[in-house]
């Protein structure tokens, strides 16, 4: 992007793009916490449970911000 160049429609796809990333990264994240949460688990107990619900992990998003 550079200033003065570019119109209002590519500049609201490329924000809609950021977003997309933005949502992919938080996903991303939550993944490895939810690894690093098994593997905690597994250190402890030499056991670990896996969530297979997978409105779980949207709300462990939401609660982890």
């Amino acid at each position: 992007m550079q200033a003065g160049t570019g119109t209002v429609e590519s500049l609201t796809m490329e924000l809609e793009a950021a977003k997309g990333i933005s949502d992919d990264m938080e996903n991303l994240l939550a993944g490895h916490r939810e690894v690093e949460r098994i593997l905690q688990e597994r250190r402890k107990t030499g056991v670990f449970t896996l969530v297979t619900d997978p409105g779980w992990l949207k709300d462990a998003i939401v609660d982890s911000f």
